[in-house]
């Protein structure tokens, strides 16, 4: 069984750097990382979401890092998820 994540429980809102490969196939930058703002709360059980850890890889000849972070719940963020929850939650501006 993994060990618990630390969670600080008295944010609501926090800001990550996520993996967006949605420009895939197409001529715009791949991937991008992009910076959104969410409810730091487990989608499926509304628990809180885990701490995020800074995260380096390698991809395509550059060097990116975004964030990531494990839920104690158990429950996984995945980053298209992600992103379209950023969207639900400022559908009018820029797309995250």
């Amino acid at each position: 069984m993994p060990e618990p994540v630390p969670v600080d429980h008295d944010l609501t809102e926090r800001a990550v750097r996520v993996i967006d490969r949605s420009g895939w196939g197409t001529s715009a930058a791949y991937p991008q990382i992009r910076t959104v703002t969410l409810t730091w709360v487990c989608p499926a059980c509304h628990g809180p979401r885990g701490i995020p850890k800074e995260h380096r890889f390698h991809e395509d000849g550059h060097w990116l890092t975004c964030d990531r972070w494990d839920n104690p719940c158990g429950h996984l963020d995945l980053y298209t998820a992600v992103l379209a929850q950023a969207r639900e939650r400022h559908p009018a501006g820029p797309r995250p």
